[in-house]
């Protein structure tokens, strides 16, 4: 079977990364507007994004071509970008060494530890699903819609555990570090209605599961937003309404638009590169916004400019790192090859 590729996917990715930019810029910061501080909802909809692309990425793929095809589609970007970073942190901070210490923690992603930026902490919950995925699909005579749905309800019921107050000693807001976060238990729900609505796309069928899933992450939309809100300005029920706002717009710009072609091959290139910039943009975006940031503050105090150029800047200087990374996994794939032929 032929694996698809879903251009519209780019477009929401990109939005959802410059949402979540735009989150990290203002939150907790009484100069900015407290208009972004649902911005944190793009991370959960990245991971429904996941949960599509992993389902078409396993596709006429054995266990090997699936593993290296996530190695190299994370840890070239992953270096890249902490490299990166590491640069971008001591010439805010002044640490060499912290910056040295937190860019090993992140290029090996401990998972109890802190990050050259915090935006990292999704990175082990996404190779835990990668590892999930290899185990299920690649073992034989298991049924694996069984497995995504099994992932989906405990998780779900794991999140009713959260809002209710019964395992809160496993939830930490800031740098989402922890044992909830690499069982999945946290965000197991979000790949499975990105695992459903991959087959809904492909199908037609599978919506309904979707549909069950997506009003079961309600739950942990509504606690998350009840946490985020004793650090924010805007309400619990203000940062709720948005959060679900966008992300039931996110589901449905998926149901409705995932499957249309654009005509035009410069708009596909310019969306292609949309979506490839927007995996350094989610990792770069916090060093280059604080550097920015505290430098524009002094000259103006118009929000637009302060919120605006450290997202052109991550946005330039993530391009930049997309092409040094396309170097990397060039030769990466090259060497590969070459091994596989002596």
């Amino acid at each position: 079977m032929e694996r698809k590729y879903y251009q519209n996917l780019d477009i929401l990715r990109f939005f959802c990364a410059v949402y979540v930019c735009l989150f990290h810029y203002s939150w907790k910061n009484d100069e900015l507007t407290s208009f972004f501080d649902s911005g944190w909802i793009g991370v959960q909809i990245f991971f429904i994004i996941s949960g599509i692309v992993i389902s078409e990425s396993i596709t006429g793929r054995d266990l090997r071509g699936f593993v290296k095809s996530r190695i190299i589609r994370i840890y070239p970007t992953l270096v890249v970008c902490t490299l990166t970073n590491s640069i971008l942190y001591l010439l805010y901070h002044g640490d060499f060494s912290k910056s040295f210490s937190l860019s090993i923690n992140s290029i090996i992603l401990f998972v109890d530890s802190d990050y050259i930026a915090s935006a990292y902490w999704t990175l082990p919950v996404e190779i835990s699903f990668y590892t999930l995925i290899a185990i299920i699909f690649f073992k034989q005579n298991i049924n694996a819609k069984n497995y995504i749905f099994m992932l989906g309800l405990v998780s779900g019921a794991y999140n009713l555990c959260n809002y209710l107050g019964l395992q809160t000693e496993l939830y930490d807001i800031y740098f989402e570090t922890g044992l909830a976060n690499i069982t999945l238990l946290r965000h197991g729900i979000y790949f499975s209605i990105g695992f459903f609505m991959a087959e809904f796309l492909r199908s037609g069928k599978g919506i309904s599961l979707v549909l069950i899933f997506s009003l079961l992450s309600i739950i942990e939309i509504l606690d998350r937003s009840l946490r985020i809100s004793t650090h924010a300005e805007s309400s619990p029920l203000s940062i709720f309404l948005v959060s679900v706002f966008v992300f039931t717009s996110g589901l449905l710009f998926l149901v409705k638009l995932s499957n249309h072609c654009y005509r035009s091959p410069r708009l596909s290139k310019l969306l292609r590169l949309l979506g490839l910039i927007t995996f350094p943009l989610y990792l770069l975006h916090e060093n280059i916004g604080s550097l920015v940031i505290s430098s524009v503050v002094k000259i103006t105090d118009i929000q637009f400019i302060i919120l605006a150029l450290p997202v052109l800047c991550s946005i330039f200087i993530a391009y930049l790192c997309l092409n040094i990374e396309k170097y990397l996994r060039r030769n990466i794939i090259l060497v590969s090859r070459l091994r596989s032929i002596s």
